[in-house]
């Protein structure tokens, strides 16, 4: 039953992808949306996340990982990824960067992305 409250309510609510990065941003929203983006990666909700932007994002590098693993993959995939000057310290910097090495080795070896097919990384203030 809650999982399929959960689902009509992410569902019909529809959230944008600004609203997703901006949950994503702050400790008070972050557990709602990673919920979200497993809900979307397990195709469980049909909601688009093709930009996300992180340049808010002030967790830590953990934090990150749990969100760059939860990616959609395929056509619901993320298409532009942002990131500020935070993403780009210390330890979040190591996870964005595995993140890109390993969708970059999986697409080089002719597999599906683990990210999807991220077409625009934008690294402002970094």
């Amino acid at each position: 039953f809650v999982l399929v409250s959960l689902c009509s309510v992410l569902t019909h609510g529809n959230p944008s992808p600004e609203v997703l990065s901006e949950l994503l941003a702050h400790r008070e929203g972050f557990g709602l949306a990673w919920v979200l983006l497993q809900f979307v990666r397990l195709k469980r909700s049909r909601v688009a996340v093709t930009t996300l932007d992180l340049s808010k994002f002030s967790l830590g590098g953990g934090k990150l990982n749990l969100i760059l693993s939860a990616l959609p993959e395929g056509p619901e995939s993320v298409e532009t990824l942002k990131g500020g000057s935070h993403v780009c310290t210390e330890p979040r910097l190591t996870s964005l960067c595995r993140f890109l090495q390993n969708l970059r080795r999986t697409e080089g070896g002719g597999g599906v992305a683990v990210g999807g097919s991220l077409r625009t990384l934008v690294l402002a203030d970094c």
